[in-house]
Parts: C-alpha cells; sequence; structure tokens
C-alpha cells in the first residue's frame, strides 16, 4: 500500500496542474484575455461609437489612471502605517482604524472623480448606444478592464 502512494500523490498533482492550466487558459489568463486594449476595442466597435466619443472615452481611461496613480500615491504612507502596526508588539486598533479611514476616503473620492467624468462620457453617447453601454456595465468587472491602463499590466 505504501509503494502506491507516491504514484497516487504524483498522478493527483499532475491532474490538478492540468485542471490549473486548463482553467487559466479558458479564462484568457495565458493568452492575454485580460488586456485592456481588446475590452476598449470591442466596446467602440459594439457601441458604434464615432471619432469624437472614443477620443472621450480615451480621455476617461487616461484620467482615470491619473487618478488611480495619484490615490496609490497618497494611499502608500498610511499602507506601510498599517503594516508597521500589524508587526508592532500590541496591535493598536484605533490607530489602524484611523487609518483604514485614510484609505477609505482616499477611495470614495477616486470612485467619486471616476463617476462623475464618466457621466460625462455617458452624456456623449445616444439613446441607444447609452442603454448598450448600460447593460454592458452590469458586468462588475466591465468598466475597470475599460477603464484600466494597459501599462498598469504589465
Amino acid at each position: 500500500m505504501r509503494r502506491g502512494l507516491p504514484w497516487f500523490l504524483l498522478i493527483l498533482s499532475a491532474a490538478l496542474n492540468l485542471f490549473f492550466i486548463v482553467g487559466a487558459l479558458s479564462t484568457g489568463a495565458f493568452l492575454g484575455g485580460g488586456q485592456t486594449e481588446p475590452v476598449r476595442e470591442r466596446t467602440v466597435e459594439h457601441l458604434g461609437l464615432d471619432d469624437a466619443q472614443r477620443a472621450a472615452l480615451d480621455g476617461l481611461a487616461e484620467r482615470t489612471s491619473e487618478r488611480r496613480e495619484t490615490m496609490r500615491a497618497n494611499r502608500a504612507e498610511p499602507r506601510q502605517a498599517i503594516l508597521d502596526a500589524v508587526a508592532a508588539p500590541a496591535f493598536e486598533r484605533e490607530l489602524v482604524t484611523s487609518l483604514l479611514e485614510v484609505n477609505n476616503q482616499e477611495r470614495d473620492a477616486f470612485l467619486l472623480e471616476t463617476y462623475a467624468d464618466l457621466h460625462g462620457f455617458v452624456a456623449t453617447l445616444d439613446a441607444d448606444q447609452r442603454a448598450r453601454f448600460l447593460e454592458m456595465a452590469q458586468d462588475s468587472g466591465f468598466l475597470r478592464r475599460l477603464l484600466s491602463d494597459p501599462k498598469e499590466r504589465q
């Protein structure tokens, strides 16, 4: 019985690795399926955006990327302070709570400005385009993929 155990574990490991690889390939993780440009191009085609609308979408994505970078920079110090608190001999719950509030305020400001900017883009769409765009936005990851900077994924 003991001789068969290593073979069983080897076969089990190979099967699990195979399932992982197939899952990753089917989601496009290794094939670039999660990249931003194809999502943006498909959106432009699906909505039939004209040049001005496409420029508005590109501007929206660029401004979102700039806001995201600002948010990350502003959150770096509180994040480090949280990690320092985690490493401290005694956990200071009040300190971490206040640092998390700073992070939440940065995130909320980012989201508010991004949604306001998104509203401006949606206003450039006609009724049919707007309906199709809002339908696409029901996918929880759509806006993140649409507005992500491809350089951030490298």
